[in-house]
């Protein structure tokens, strides 16, 4: 058994708006939708599976799930929903921001915000075109919101995944173009998200990560020069030299001579 309020779409960028409650082993077989959907569970917990990967959705906790991703639904406790379905056949602005922003999977947990749902609720009651409007403005703020997180999180995991695979890569030169292959982008592409997020090239950001390397080396070990120079897949000891003091303004010798008198 489940009960189930449908509300009338508040704007041209919604097919509609709804409250949820499903009984305990509630279940919806394989399926996909042709527009994003937005799942917010409000009490219970509920099970998505996709691609084999279970996902456990508990109150408080929202998914924005993209357009043609086959999934599955099952409670085993039962649950309650505020959701809603985007209008795939418009030309919103909201429509064109999550085609181009969201098409994977996003789950939130958006506990701190669940006093809002109330809010829509109770603009949802009202069938005036004001309700309507406020309704429209704070389902759009609400996704612009699970939109500006996405995109928060997209950069600190292309931050730590670059700078994971540089350091992965200490020992030899790498190229723009192997790294770029490394994230499916163009070099361009890569040059651009690395100038944003460090303020510099993907090749600069590489050499500075060794130079960082090479100092550790120098104060931590009596490895000769010519041995740090060599491991960190530099041409030679005068090349690393050269590099070292043209990005420290010190020598090899200098900055461990320096290190080692503080």
């Amino acid at each position: 058994m489940s009960r189930s309020i449908i509300i009338p779409y508040p704007s041209e960028a919604f097919l509609d708006v709804n409250y949820l409650q499903r009984q305990h082993d509630w279940s919806k077989e394989p399926h996909r939708h042709s527009y994003h959907q937005l799942i917010w569970v409000t009490e219970g917990v509920l099970q998505m599976r996709f691609e084999d990967k279970l996902h456990e959705l508990k109150s408080g906790m929202l998914c924005l799930i993209p357009p043609g991703m086959t999934h599955d639904l099952y409670t085993p406790t039962g649950y309650e929903q505020f959701g809603l379905n985007l209008n795939h056949k418009t030309t919103s602005d909201m429509r064109s921001l999550l085609i181009s922003h969201m098409m994977e999977l996003t789950i939130v947990n958006y506990a701190h915000m669940q006093g809002k749902i109330s809010v829509m609720l109770q603009l949802a009651k009202h069938a005036n075109k004001l309700s309507r409007l406020k309704l429209a403005n704070q389902l759009d703020a609400l996704l612009i919101a699970i939109v500006e997180h996405s995109l928060q999180r997209s950069d600190t995991e292309f931050r730590f995944k670059l700078l994971q695979k540089l350091r992965q890569h200490l020992t030899r030169k790498l190229s723009l173009l192997e790294i770029a292959r490394h994230f499916c982008i163009s070099p361009s592409h890569l040059e651009r998200l690395v100038h944003r997020e460090f303020g510099c090239g993907a090749i600069e950001l590489h050499n500075q990560l060794r130079i960082e390397q090479a100092c550790t080396r120098l104060i931590q070990s009596d490895d000769a020069i010519e041995r740090i120079a060599h491991e960190l897949g530099f041409y030679d000891a005068s090349h690393f030299s050269r590099y070292f003091k043209q990005k420290m303004n010190l020598s090899p010798t200098q900055y461990r001579q320096a290190s080692n008198s503080d």
